[in-house]
């Protein structure tokens, strides 16, 4: 803009550039400093309020290692909880929408692990954005399994 106001020989173009750049930031301004509060309040990502305060997190971080876990938030309990775990299977991909037709199989072998051997499935109810998971309620209908805790934010199947 400098160039373009040197060359136009009209300084009053670059004066409203920089008037234009000042008003766009301060427009901007409250709406950062709201952000910028509410991280600092409750957290972003992995260190949100949500996830630091998880019962459903400090239940799976005091099981042994040895405890064969499923969940819809297999990054948070590796992260958060230092363990292991297997996703839930699929029921399409995520980047190609096509359906997984291994899924009722998929399903099955899950279900039947938790019941015959022991392995257990973390459900978090915070995790809606993943779309492409079976729901709570289908995991519910299909499998039938015990509860073995429920937690405000999600509830353990298996048992102990």
């Amino acid at each position: 803009m400098w160039t373009v106001s040197q060359m136009l020989k009209e300084p009053v173009v670059w004066w409203g550039f920089l008037l234009l750049i000042a008003l766009s930031i301060s427009i901007k301004t409250p709406e950062a400093i709201q952000a910028a509060l509410a991280i600092q309040k409750n957290g972003l990502g992995y260190t949100a309020r949500q996830w630091q305060e998880s019962e459903s997190i400090a239940f799976v971080g005091s099981l042994a290692n040895n405890v064969n876990i499923y969940s819809n938030g297999v990054d948070v309990l590796g992260f958060l909880a230092e363990k292991q775990a297997q996703g839930i299977p699929i029921k399409m991909s995520l980047t190609t929408r096509v359906e997984n037709f291994y899924y009722d199989e998929e399903l099955e072998s899950m279900c039947k692990d938790i019941s015959e051997n022991r392995a257990l499935l973390v459900y978090f109810k915070q995790i809606t954005w993943r779309w492409y998971l079976p729901s709570q309620e289908e995991i519910e209908s299909t499998c039938h399994l015990p509860v073995l805790q429920r937690f405000a934010d999600g509830t353990v199947y298996g048992e102990k």
